[in-house]
């Protein structure tokens, strides 16, 4: 989900959840793992964006 979001901008579980093609309780649930992890931010309007130092990763990481 962090590559989704680096790639297509802050988007809110219901937005990542049509995205996916996935149901969006699962997508919120999912979501607010990253979040504890460091590995995504919440934004106003409840968006989520890729945490600075969790950018687009390389093949090699």
């Amino acid at each position: 989900m962090p590559e989704l979001l680096a790639e297509t901008g802050p988007a809110t579980a219901p937005e990542l959840a049509r995205r996916l093609d996935a149901h969006p309780v699962a997508v919120e649930r999912r979501c607010e793992r990253l979040l504890r992890a460091g590995r995504l931010q919440r934004t106003t309007g409840g968006r989520y964006v890729v945490c600075e130092a969790d950018g687009p990763r390389r093949a090699s990481d």
